[in-house]
């Protein structure tokens, strides 16, 4: 079974709101080539091309609609998890 990361899940969802590497690079404070070695990585272990790269920003392939639909789901799944857990603290 693989397992997808959340923060790689999140820059995932940044990438693909802000159609490209680089705004969603600015968004999360994280350097653009760092985010791009993050979709590659997801790409190869989700085993499809989820994004096309080009000049000028992505366009998101249909295996990588239905990632960004997932993703969105599990973060916020998580999101109400960490909600739900704060009410013991």
């Amino acid at each position: 079974m693989r397992h997808f990361d959340p923060h790689s899940l999140a820059l995932f969802v940044a990438v693909c709101d802000h159609g490209s590497i680089a705004a969603a690079a600015e968004q999360m404070a994280i350097v653009p080539s760092a985010i791009s070695k993050r979709m590659t990585a997801l790409e190869q272990q989700a085993g499809v091309r989820l994004l096309i790269r080009r000049k000028r920003g992505i366009m998101v392939t249909p295996a990588g609609e239905v990632m960004l639909r997932a993703a969105r789901e599990t973060l916020s799944s998580l999101e109400r998890l960490q909600a739900e857990l704060s009410e013991f603290s």
